[in-house]
């Protein structure tokens, strides 16, 4: 799914990724609403700042006893805290300009413990500004992974595994810029923003986490680039103004991209939520929205098993074509499988949206199209009009 450029390039194409890049026809088409949705939310983040130049060095080695809370009680001012072995301890940040750095994220990194007021994650950002977590892991807490409040954190090489609550949690109004991160087998959710925090994660891994891989909440925004999403529950944006996507379109890098889930839905869009697919290619798992809007743009579903898609009270499905960095097609035509829309609920389709099963519309629920389709694919849904 990635198209191949050195990860130099695809540096320079992520921080212009504000303006991405469109087709030659943004003509008002749900395509063109979403991208420039996703533009918006982009362009309004904060630029992550870099840790200042001139930082004191400290080494933690955890095999012989030290810890990372000591040592940032200890030294005030810019810091470079350089991790060596697992710190069996929660750590809590209310500083700026500080770097967490191990040599290898399989040796070097944090566990969490339990505590006589348990903290939600192992390592907490409070009103923290360029923060750098770098070749960590923060695994087997007994709590989250990584949680953030009114901070601004980036990530890179760093585990987030087999955490008891959710992998990394970014709320209030913060953010994340992470890469080549793997959040898996947390007993919650991947990775979840929420109350107006962003997070893009580039070239990452999520897998396996039990409540989903990734979630947005009460205006909460995420978009996965060139990454691999895989195991239960896929993405869910839960109420209006969020948003989550998995992207293999508007970043070009060396990193694979792709979306399955083979027990249930691998999106799922709540209450006004969004989600969307971008040129993921053939995907494997059910689309979910109860409320909100499901997007496809360039991908080809097959389901786990019998369900079908379900589109309902007031939900929206939405189809057209992925357009990589040179305007071209790309991620091949949309293809559905069985889908059913209820309770007033509305689909949008592209003219080369292709229909394995029969769409079924009930309760007031009605589908467009830029082209009929015939009788025998549209069951209720019979006689498609074509979209003004």
């Amino acid at each position: 799914m990635n198209r191949h450029l050195p990860v130099a390039v695809a540096v320079v194409l992520l921080l212009c990724s504000a303006a991405l890049p469109v087709s030659a026809q943004e003509d008002g088409t749900p395509v063109s609403r979403l991208r420039a949705l996703k533009a918006e939310r982009l362009a309004a983040r904060p630029q992550a700042a870099a840790v200042a130049a001139v930082a004191k060095t400290v080494v933690v080695d955890c095999t012989k006893g030290s810890t990372i809370s000591a040592a940032l009680d200890k030294n005030i001012g810019p810091l470079v805290v350089e991790v060596r072995g697992t710190c069996k301890e929660n750590v809590r940040i209310e500083r700026s300009d500080l770097t967490l750095r191990g040599a290898d994220p399989s040796t070097d990194g944090i566990q969490g413990v339990t505590a006589t007021s348990q903290p939600i994650a192992a390592v907490e950002l409070n009103y923290a500004n360029r923060i750098v977590l770098e070749n960590l892991f923060v695994s087997d807490s007994p709590s989250g992974g990584v949680a953030t409040w009114w901070s601004e954190l980036v990530m890179r090489n760093c585990r987030i595994e087999r955490n008891l609550g959710t992998g990394v949690h970014i709320s209030a109004a913060s953010g994340l810029e992470g890469t080549e991160l793997v959040v898996s087998n947390n007993k919650t959710v991947g990775i979840n923003s929420q109350r107006v925090s962003w997070v893009t994660c580039t070239g990452c891994r999520l897998e396996n986490n039990t409540s989903g891989a990734a979630t947005s909440r009460m205006g909460g925004f995420m978009t996965l680039w060139d990454t691999v999403v895989s195991g239960p529950g896929g993405i869910a944006a839960w109420d209006a103004g969020s948003y989550v996507d998995v992207d293999c379109v508007n970043v070009v890098s060396e990193y694979p991209c792709s979306i399955n889930n083979t027990s249930g839905s691998v999106a799922r869009a709540y209450g006004g939520g969004s989600t969307a697919l971008w040129g993921v290619g053939a995907f494997t798992g059910l689309l979910t929205a109860p409320g909100g809007e499901v997007a496809v743009f360039g991908g080809q579903q097959t389901r786990p098993d019998n369900r079908a898609n379900r589109i309902n009270y007031f939900g929206r499905l939405t189809t057209g074509k992925a357009y990589d960095a040179d305007g071209a097609q790309f991620g091949g035509p949309t293809r559905l499988a069985q889908t059913e829309l209820d309770r007033f609920s509305h689909a949008v389709l592209d003219e080369q949206t292709e229909l394995a099963e029969n769409l079924v519309c009930r309760s007031g629920s009605d589908a467009w199209s830029d082209s009929a389709y015939p009788a025998a694919k549209v069951s209720s849904c019979a006689n498609v009009p074509k979209a003004p």
